[in-house]
């Protein structure tokens, strides 16, 4: 793994959907700020960085930390991890979500879901005991 994070905050609270809702997409308290970013900072050091480092190529985030209004708008379950930041939509230049689930499964990284979508991943980590879901939509 490298040394460097090739991520930031920004990218995980950014959303194009709070900005056409005219929405401040962060956490209300001060605590569950400091939550997310820990749950968002463990998925990027423990996976999203390293699976960054085996395909060589920047990995971009589509969707990271949703408020409750987003999450809602973008048709988000109520109990989506995307809420408490242990989730990430991600895409990486010509690579389909399929290839990038198999490099994660063939270095090991830790994940609790991943779900193939039409053209991003969907990966999250929680912190303790991760059930290694895959699901692959058609």
């Amino acid at each position: 793994m490298s040394n460097n994070l090739n991520f930031t905050m920004d990218e995980f609270f950014h959303s194009d959907s709070a900005g056409l809702l005219r929405l401040e997409n962060y956490p209300s308290t001060m605590t569950e700020l400091k939550n997310v970013c820990d749950n968002l900072m463990r998925l990027t050091i423990l996976t999203l960085q390293p699976l960054r480092d085996a395909v060589g190529k920047p990995v971009q985030v589509l969707s990271g930390f949703r408020c409750p209004k987003v999450n809602e708008y973008v048709g988000g379950v109520k109990t989506s991890q995307h809420l408490t930041g242990n989730a990430v939509d991600i895409r990486v230049d010509r690579c389909t979500p399929e290839y990038l689930a198999n490099i994660v499964n063939k270095l090991n990284l830790p994940y609790d879901q991943m779900i193939c979508e039409n053209g991003w991943l969907h990966i999250s980590l929680v912190k303790g005991r991760n059930r290694r879901q895959f699901i692959e939509r058609m």
